[in-house]
């Protein structure tokens, strides 16, 4: 599953959630955006159109940390300091994770998996597996849609 993979729109009583292809088709720009609202907040994914997400939700789950702040936590507790103020850089074999300063109550997460890099942006009592659940059914349903399913 890629980013291009996930519906353009979507919105229910629950959540919106939308696609931003227009900077990287108008201005080069390498990543797509994939903005999801809800309750809780807004969550930003930013990946390469090519990259596959599967394996970094795999990882992610893998940690085995159920929010975003908690996944902070384990990034700084068992991490490194960057060299940039704020930043810590957690590296579990070949799966290395950067948390990034915190904006208010949200907080930043740059994942990169065999050259590959995957950006998310979320609140910090967001649910990482919640999240990884909603894409693949997202994409899920979208593939049906399409009628590739």
């Amino acid at each position: 599953m890629n980013i291009l993979d996930l519906p353009k729109y979507v919105e229910t009583a629950y959540f919106v959630a939308w696609r931003n292809t227009w900077i990287h088709r108008e201005l080069g720009y390498p990543y797509v955006g994939y903005f999801i609202k809800t309750d809780k907040g807004m969550v930003e994914l930013w990946a390469r159109p090519s990259t596959d997400l599967e394996p970094f939700l795999e990882r992610i789950e893998g940690l085995g940390v159920e929010t975003v702040a908690a996944l902070a936590y384990e990034v700084i507790k068992r991490g490194v300091r960057g060299l940039f103020r704020g930043t810590y850089i957690y590296k579990e074999g070949d799966f290395l994770v950067a948390l990034d300063p915190m904006l208010g109550d949200r907080l930043s997460f740059v994942f990169y998996l065999d050259g590959k890099e995957f950006m998310l942006t979320a609140p910090q009592e967001f649910s990482l597996l919640w999240l990884a659940t909603f894409l693949r059914s997202l994409a899920k349903k979208e593939k049906e849609r399409d009628g590739h399913g």
